[in-house]
């Protein structure tokens, strides 16, 4: 088993996102839930990768192991981060206004909320 799969097996998943979805309904699974995200654990929590595409603030998260693991693949520069497990209800309350959460970014499930 590899160490993503651990790591996944570690928290209680956010029911699987499909394209279309309830906006609503997957934000109250976030908040019950965990995502996977990239960044760097700091004593003031964890830093959290945002990135900047197209005019946009994203900031991705994944429900879904071959999500990550295929970002992983297909952007080897965020391959030199930490995958951190992090309550949903922790990341929303720190999403800042403006930035849009991406489930699951490119991928076939991608799926962006506003929680602003």
């Amino acid at each position: 088993m590899s160490k993503l799969t651990d790591i996944f097996n570690t928290v209680a998943p956010v029911e699987h996102v499909r394209s279309g979805g309830d906006p609503e309904a997957i934000l109250a699974a976030m908040r019950t839930g965990a995502v996977l995200a990239l960044g760097r654990a700091a004593a003031a929590g964890p830093d959290v990768l945002e990135v900047f595409e197209q005019g946009v603030h994203l900031l991705p998260v994944w429900t879904r192991p071959d999500a990550l693991e295929s970002a992983l693949h297909h952007r080897p520069e965020l391959q030199t981060l930490e995958t951190m497990a992090i309550p949903g209800a922790d990341l929303l309350d720190r999403v800042r206004k403006g930035v849009v959460v991406v489930l699951n970014p490119w991928s076939k499930w991608e799926f962006r909320l506003h929680p602003g």
